[in-house]
């Protein structure tokens, strides 16, 4: 072990698995899109709800996925609900398209349009 080691305590990514950098990336990746949809929720200004369109699709790709097996966990099914009630919002609220990123996601997750979630508008 070297100084580094014992002074960060981690080890630098030249020395772990492949699989452990891996599992570090997706977690890495689940965390900032779970912060994506939490400050939209925030419903901040019309500016950054308009700029959220892009950043709440890339995280219900990741969020919204299935797992290994191919089924969708309560968690994920839950975000999907979540995701798409934000950007249907965004084009309620505001007029900005945002229909077409549902779509995409909703194809993406295998789910046909009109099964798709409970609700779909923001309260």
């Amino acid at each position: 072990m070297d100084l580094d080691t014992v002074v960060s305590g981690s080890r630098s990514s030249a020395e772990m698995p492949l699989h452990s950098i891996a599992a570090e990336r997706e977690q890495a990746a689940v965390k900032h899109a779970k912060q994506i949809v939490f400050i939209d929720l925030a419903r901040a200004d019309e500016a950054a709800r308009i700029h959220a369109v892009q950043p709440l699709w890339a995280a219900g790709m990741i969020l919204g996925s299935p797992d290994m097996g191919g089924e969708v966990s309560i968690e994920a099914q839950m975000w999907r609900e979540l995701i798409v009630r934000q950007l249907r919002g965004i084009e309620r609220d505001m007029g900005w398209a945002s229909e077409y990123r549902v779509k995409e996601l909703l194809s993406a997750w295998g789910v046909r349009e009109g099964s798709e979630t409970k609700e779909s508008t923001r309260s």
